[in-house]
């Protein structure tokens, strides 16, 4: 993984905060929420290398478990769905 890719699942896991599991905020509650904030990294990798791609969501769920407070509301096959649905082949 290149250092771009380990700075940007930083930086995500810096900027989400406490967003996931903050209920005030409509945009990322619940499961649809959650999707959401998939689809909006998955678009952004579009911007790294075909390993990055690959490597960056496989990384990044033991991360949304760490934002969840250890208490996902998506498993990892539900939220590589989300991610695949905007990386590009």
């Amino acid at each position: 993984m290149t250092d771009q890719a380990k700075n940007y699942i930083q930086a995500m896991e810096s900027a989400t905060g406490t967003k996931l599991i903050d209920h005030t905020l409509p945009h990322y509650s619940g499961r649809e929420g959650h999707k959401r904030y998939f689809r909006e990294i998955g678009y952004a990798l579009n911007d790294f290398n075909e390993s990055d791609r690959k490597e960056i969501p496989q990384v990044f769920y033991g991360v949304y478990v760490k934002l969840c407070n250890l208490k996902p509301l998506l498993d990892i096959k539900e939220m590589m769905k989300e991610f695949r649905n905007t990386i590009p082949e």
